[in-house]
């Protein structure tokens, strides 16, 4: 007898909680090099913020961010993640070294 979940989609199958979903992840560094580029993947379809400024995101969910040169500096990252996902944005911190 087939089991019942093989005829629902990957996509509406219920999983346990922190349970990785692929294609979920947020992945942004700690620190980055002054002058050099901030890069990340988030979700396809996110949108992310640099200190208030817009990051160009890709098809595949990676973001470029071309970072300042005052080192020291924090910058301040928002993922606003895509519909239907209602959470929050997820604001994260980079520290701009040397």
């Amino acid at each position: 007898m087939p089991s019942p979940s093989k005829n629902i989609p990957p996509e509406l199958r219920p999983v346990l909680p922190g349970t990785p979903v692929p294609g979920s992840r947020i992945v942004v560094p700690a620190t980055v090099k002054a002058g050099e580029s901030l890069n990340g993947r988030v979700p396809v379809g996110s949108q992310v913020y640099v200190s208030g400024q817009p990051a160009s995101v890709d098809a595949n969910g990676h973001f470029h961010y071309p970072v300042p040169l005052n080192v020291g500096a924090i910058l301040q990252v928002e993922v606003k993640r895509p519909a239907p996902d209602s959470r929050p944005p997820m604001r994260l911190r980079v520290q701009v070294i040397r």
